[in-house]
């Protein structure tokens, strides 16, 4: 599911950036964080969760960072070829995650899983050539 939902927010900026006027991207970023807004409110309706004051602060420090990296990632596909972009980002994403783990919270990888790291750091450098 959030593999499909992450893609096909890619998708959409990807649209947005080839066919949509570069001046109104604050615009469609809005109402992208208002639909995405709308949906949440409605899920936690359905559920009958509760949302707390923690909720709405947690989620507003998330939502920030979140909607600067849209913008960078927008800014960024006007001068980067989506197929290059996208697969960097996600696998630059994946070595901080895997570094700060090992770093942070000393997590110890296995042999295969050492061997997944390098082949993603071969397959960068591979794609960036």
């Amino acid at each position: 599911l959030l593999l499909i939902i992450n893609g096909s927010a890619d998708a959409i900026s990807k649209v947005y950036e080839q066919f949509g006027p570069a001046s109104m991207s604050d615009q469609f970023l809005f109402y992208i964080f208002v639909v995405a807004a709308l949906l949440s409110g409605i899920l936690t309706f359905v559920r009958h969760e509760k949302v707390g004051k923690a909720d709405i602060l947690f989620g507003a420090l998330l939502g920030l960072p979140n909607f600067y990296a849209a913008r960078i990632t927008l800014k960024a596909l006007e001068y980067i070829p989506a197929s290059i972009f996208y697969p960097s980002c996600h696998v630059g994403t994946l070595m901080v995650v895997t570094l700060t783990g090992l770093l942070f919270f000393k997590e110890k990888l296995s042999k295969l899983q050492w061997a997944a790291v390098m082949l993603i750091f071969i397959a960068m450098i591979l794609l960036n050539m």
